[in-house]
């Protein structure tokens, strides 16, 4: 795993390329401390930060072809680039290294873009044709690693990290408004918005192709398109098939020159991950795990598993006086904002694996989003659907007189968006709705809502069946919040995370498993369960889920508030002064123990106006007190 940036310049407009990717590169030493390489000619430059996991030695990038026409720099991991090189070799290419790396330069040179079909990783990846002086920028299909770029008549630039672009642009630095309004309906950006005016993030299962000319063409190359068509006579046939492949995603993803290590909680997830890499391995697994004082803990249950397979276990307890400072330093690794506590854990469990010797993790991310483990999937929702199903002038009147009683969950009622999103972010739209000043902002923040939710759901959202909604998680909230989130927490100390049940493979047979199968008896990762049930230890099994986020509601009410009224309150942003009402947001932290609804919302503008003054303001490490 790797941080890369480039430059292509449309014409003789001075710039310093040099100057520019030495900046660029230098904001990403956490993402890659082992390595550092550049390339440079007329109309380009290329810079790369390396982690070195493969081929530690000789996989020094970027890689050039033979005859120098294609240039690459690789961001991820390739896991199937074995069975490549081998097929590449049979057809007369010679390799110098061996790295996954010099894989791609050499299926470009048999297929040309469509090599991107042929790579089982998370990757971002570019590809510089030095003949047709065409520069090709490719995101993994499910959206592991990310990729920002911007461009204008002089120059397209990209980066691992929107940092990167704002420290040759400054002029970019402009926060964009409507973003904002995303983040506080959402709790994250989704793409392609990003939270600075005309930078932008590359989609999923796209690529670019940009001329040196300055005409810029996206395709996609990946979506599902399958959606309960598998039709096996047996229900162990559909377990048989996802065990394998679960085993063979693990088996690709174990490749490593450096040691791994898994995050292991008390879910299914992580416990089928640990269980099968425990199949493959000679010597005990490596995991880590953690939990909280003053909230969950899933700890014991995680010792369960850790002692089955006899991993050799390590593990943390969080309490409220580690707060401060994990956010403190996760700040300053927020390119930007993110609005999930789940991040105070992750960095501590990123950390603890580092400082034990690993430089890989594998987790269970994405188990919940492919194989239904969220409640708002569960058919039981009748009343739900019974709402849903009704028009929608009675369904508005049904949502108004329940407001009388509760305006939350009758804006839920009125509009089917409220309730989706909000099982999501934890946002409170009253409130939201509530601090901002003009209320064409709240307008918009719907809006921009109500367009993620229509482009991934049939335009007849009525009774939407469960593997739309799980659809719907795979291309933004996983994306958005789930993804973003390990990216950054790992790479803020130079971790590798994977996340095998995210293989591409897997997540089509998923889909393409009915949900009657997926979700057998109305139980969540049916499936999944009855697939497992003779591996990992029966009370994993059955746990009902608890997800991975502290007790944000003690945390606020105890270690997090004189810090939040400081920044929020004593000491606000211009940004909110111009565009929020501070005396709702202080009436509301007044009396957070009676309005705890509104904790969620309080968070994300907490983490915004810390991340505003560090990254906007440029106030240092020194803005959060920690005393």
């Amino acid at each position: 795993m790797c941080g890369i940036c480039g430059i292509l310049s449309f014409n003789d407009n001075g710039v310093d390329k040099r100057e520019v990717i030495n900046e660029m590169t230098k904001l990403m030493v956490h993402r890659g401390p082992d390595d550092d390489g550049y390339y440079f000619n007329d109309e380009i430059g290329l810079g790369i930060r390396r982690l070195a996991i493969i081929d530690i030695e000789g996989g020094h990038q970027p890689i050039l072809s033979e005859d120098e026409r294609y240039v690459v720099i690789l961001n991820g991991e390739i896991y199937n680039y074995i069975e490549l090189r081998q097929m590449l070799i049979r057809k007369g290419h010679v390799f110098k290294t061996d790295s996954d790396t010099e894989v791609i330069v050499h299926l470009f040179e048999e297929k040309g873009a469509e090599c991107v079909s042929a790579l089982n990783g998370m990757f971002a990846f570019t590809v510089w044709d030095n003949f047709r002086k065409e520069l090709f920028v490719f995101r993994d299909r499910i959206g592991i690693k990310p990729l920002f770029y911007t461009s204008d008549s002089n120059y397209f630039v990209f980066c691992s990290d929107i940092r990167g672009i704002t420290a040759v642009r400054p002029l970019k630095k402009d926060v964009d408004l409507s973003a904002f309004l995303s983040y506080l309906g959402f709790s994250y950006i989704p793409y392609p918005q990003s939270i600075f005016k005309d930078i932008y993030k590359l989609e999923p299962g796209h690529f670019l192709k940009i001329s040196s000319t300055g005409q810029i063409k996206k395709e996609k190359y990946w979506d599902i398109e399958n959606f309960e068509t598998l039709n096996l006579s047996r229900e162990e046939d559909y377990q048989e098939r996802i065990l394998n492949m679960l085993r063979d995603s693990i088996r690709l993803q174990m490749r490593s020159d450096v040691p791994i290590g898994t995050f292991l909680s008390g879910g299914i997830d992580s416990s089928c991950v640990v269980a099968l890499l425990s199949e493959l391995v000679d010597q005990p697994v490596r995991t880590f795990s953690v939990g909280f004082q003053g909230g969950t803990n899933e700890l014991p249950y995680a010792r369960v598993t850790a002692e089955k397979f006899r991993t050799n276990h390590s593990e943390l307890y969080i309490s409220e006086n580690d707060v401060l400072p994990v956010i403190s330093e996760m700040i300053h690794n927020l390119d930007e904002p993110l609005y999930d506590n789940a991040m105070i854990p992750s960095l501590m469990l990123s950390k603890m694996a580092v400082k034990n010797g690993v430089k890989v993790i594998l987790n269970g991310t994405g188990g919940d989003e492919i194989f239904g483990g969220y409640n708002r999937y569960l058919p039981q929702r009748k009343m739900w659907q019974i709402v849903n199903s009704l028009p929608s002038n009675v369904r508005k009147l049904s949502g108004n007189l329940i407001s009388l009683l509760d305006k939350q969950r009758g804006m839920a009622i009125a509009d089917p968006i409220f309730f989706f999103i909000n099982s999501i972010s934890g946002i409170n739209f009253v409130f939201a709705k509530q601090c901002l000043k003009n209320k064409t902002h709240y307008e918009i923040m719907v809006n921009n809502i109500s367009d993620v939710y229509r482009k991934f759901l049939p335009s007849n959202s009525k009774n939407v069946k469960k593997h739309q909604s799980m659809y719907l998680d795979l291309k933004d909230y996983l994306v958005g919040d789930v993804l973003a989130l390990l990216d950054k927490t790992t790479m803020a100390v130079s971790l590798e995370g994977r996340v095998p049940l995210l293989d591409h493979r897997i997540v089509e047979m998923c889909f393409e498993i009915p949900d009657k199968i997926k979700f057998r008896n109305g139980q969540l990762k049916g499936v999944l369960r009855d697939t497992l049930k003779d591996i990992i230890p029966p009370e994993i099994l059955h746990l009902p889920k608890a997800g991975f986020a502290g007790p944000l509601n003690h945390w606020i009410n105890r270690s997090l508030k004189e810090s939040m009224y400081e920044h929020l309150i004593e000491s606000p942003i211009s940004f909110y002064q111009e565009y929020l009402y501070m005396e709702v947001i202080k009436s509301a932290l007044d009396n957070i123990e009676k309005n705890w609804r509104c904790s969620g919302t309080l968070f994300a503008l907490y983490i915004f106006s810390l991340w505003y003054k560090v990254h906007i303001e440029g106030q240092g490490i020194s803005v959060i007190r920690q005393d």
